[in-house]
């Protein structure tokens, strides 16, 4: 799945997407209108973003970055997550 985002602005025409791949396990006690889920995630963000004086963004998206890539146009940060949740 990926995403455009919006860091500091309503709106920016630059790239800064976030790509997520994610695997969960759903666990269904006895009512099936109940769920439990959770797994890991492998995310990707990527951005060309730079301020109006030219200086690079630094994004506050990744909490941490096991692989950084700041090349010429585009800076690169990987980071493995996890998410849980409920659904009714």
């Amino acid at each position: 799945m990926s995403y455009q985002v919006q860091e500091k602005e309503l709106f920016t025409i630059a790239y800064n997407a976030l790509y997520r791949f994610s695997a969960r396990y759903e666990y269904h006690p006895s009512a099936q209108r109940f769920a439990i889920w959770g797994g890991p995630s492998l995310n990707l963000h990527q951005s060309s973003y730079t301020r109006g004086d030219g200086t690079a963004f630094t994004s506050k998206l990744s909490p941490y970055s096991l692989l950084e890539d700041k090349g010429t146009y585009v800076h690169s940060e990987f980071w493995v997550g996890a998410q849980i949740g409920v659904s009714f």
